[in-house]
């Protein structure tokens, strides 16, 4: 069988000149008088249905350098070079809609990042065997949001809500965290609670079947105060399923991460609330064999230090949830302003309640946002020495 590596895509094929360019967006992939020559094994998956939706893929997917998957484009870029895959958009009644990525075999190798972007959701599809030991990445950034995530439909009742705006010389209030698995905090209040701020977002039962599948909401803006302006909302992580016919192994260097953004700082000179850090996304996990030595993680971003209208100074940014089980922290706190909260992570699953700003004119903090959901199949072995945060459900 020859092998062809095109940008870091291992391509196994009968020859190599089968390799098909992909479609655009809009036309459905594979399939026809061209289809590559097998026979397509269905398996019961979530959000999908394998060789019906798709059919039996031409390639294994190796990555041995860093990549980037856009789910609107559905588009694989590969060290700097489009590669073709195999792809197909789903629609999801309640939910995103999302890209349908299907394989023969997914290697990600050991210290290999694949970045995945874009609005829709992302279904893996691999029909044989998934090694992950690098890392596959779906998390927001402060104010983007992680593919699938803070979706409007999806996200009824969990976005957090918009601190409180000043008009005068008192603060404002912040931003409450996003929900998705678990609460957002509550955002600060200013100059000792004149003015409030947002309430967090609400969550669902995490252990209720990721379908359709979503990722986490946003965190609320934070107010203004007089000429200042409040920090920008965090963004929601995103929505990620990865489902094979065989098995997926997740050894100790392979990371899945949907982690939600944190919550901008208020800016200007006259103050203004920091704004909610964004929920956690969603992971789904499901295969007939799953091994998870490694980290899956969903962990919510913190909020946005409020400004102060006294002080000159800045104020600190709310960090994006990370792979760690403890909080995530605003650093620096600069300013006189309410810290924001710190982000849902491990037991401690709702968001942070946003601090307070104390003296006149102090802002209130960001609420940070909750936690996401993890979900794996009944067969999923998972050691202690694994790190998953939250803690998942199985089904």
């Amino acid at each position: 069988m020859n092998v062809c590596v095109v940008g870091g895509l291992v391509v196994a094929l009968g020859a190599c000149g089968n390799v098909k360019e992909d479609p655009p967006p809009g036309v459905d992939s594979g399939g026809g008088d061209d289809a590559p020559v097998g026979v397509c094994t269905t398996w019961t998956a979530s959000n999908f249905t394998p060789c019906t939706d798709d059919s039996l893929p031409a390639a294994a997917l190796t990555l041995d350098s860093d990549a980037t998957f856009d789910t609107d484009l559905r588009k694989l870029t590969v060290a700097g070079t489009d590669v073709p895959v195999q792809t197909k958009s789903l629609t999801q009644p309640g939910g995103p809609n999302v890209a349908l990525l299907s394989v023969r075999d997914l290697t990600v190798a050991a210290g290999v990042t694949l970045r995945v972007t874009g609005s829709n959701g992302l279904i893996i599809a691999v029909h044989g065997t998934a090694m992950i030991a690098g890392t596959i990445d779906a998390s927001a950034d402060l104010g983007q949001p992680g593919p699938g995530g803070s979706n409007g439909a999806a996200c009824a009742g969990l976005t957090g809500a918009s601190g409180t705006i000043s008009t005068g010389a008192a603060g404002a209030g912040a931003g409450g965290g996003g929900g998705f698995g678990a609460a957002g905090g509550a955002g600060g209040c200013a100059s000792n609670c004149p003015v409030p701020g947002g309430t967090g977002g609400a969550s669902i039962d995490p252990a209720a079947r990721l379908i359709p599948l979503r990722g986490g909401c946003s965190g609320g803006n934070g107010g203004g105060a007089g000429a200042g302006s409040g920090g920008s909302r965090g963004a929601g992580g995103g929505a990620l399923e990865i489902s094979a016919l065989t098995s997926i192994a997740i050894p100790t260097t392979g990371v899945v991460r949907a982690a939600g953004g944190g919550g901008d700082s208020g800016k200007g000179n006259a103050g203004g609330g920091g704004g909610g850090g964004g929920a956690g996304g969603a992971i789904l996990i499901e295969a007939a064999s799953v091994s998870l030595d490694g980290s899956a993680c969903a962990n919510g971003g913190a909020g946005g230090e409020g400004l102060s209208s006294n002080v000159a100074e800045g104020a600190g940014v709310g960090a994006n949830g990370s792979c760690s089980e403890l909080f995530n922290a605003v650093a620096p706190k600069l300013g006189a302003g309410g810290n924001g909260g710190l982000g849902g992570a491990d037991d401690s699953r709702p968001g942070g309640i946003g601090a307070n700003g104390v003296g006149t004119g102090d802002s209130g903090g960001g609420g940070g946002g909750g936690v996401g959901v993890i979900q794996l199949s009944s067969s999923a072995v998972v050691p202690a020495a694994a790190t998953v945060t939250p803690a998942p459900t199985f089904f």
